[in-house]
């Protein structure tokens, strides 16, 4: 994905680009963040808190590059 360009509004932060991206899925309730330590954790928890949602053109422009792409990439099984 990163070969097809920048990211039309998307954060600069990739930690923040990804969860928003993630949780502006009406079906997403939970996003489980791997964190190193208590002030990774906290982070995370006010970057949910403070930044989001993210521009709704970098959740469009993602989905649209999931959709292109889904068909290429390996399925797991």
């Amino acid at each position: 994905m990163a070969a097809m360009g920048p990211v039309p509004g998307e954060p600069e932060d990739p930690v923040l680009l990804a969860l928003g991206f993630v949780l502006s899925h009406p079906e997403v309730d939970t996003a489980i963040v791997g964190t190193h330590d208590r002030d990774h954790l906290l982070s995370n928890v006010k970057l949910v808190r403070e930044r989001l949602p993210i521009a709704t053109e970098a959740v469009e422009e993602l989905r649209g590059r999931f959709d292109k792409l889904g068909d290429d990439w390996p399925q797991l099984t």
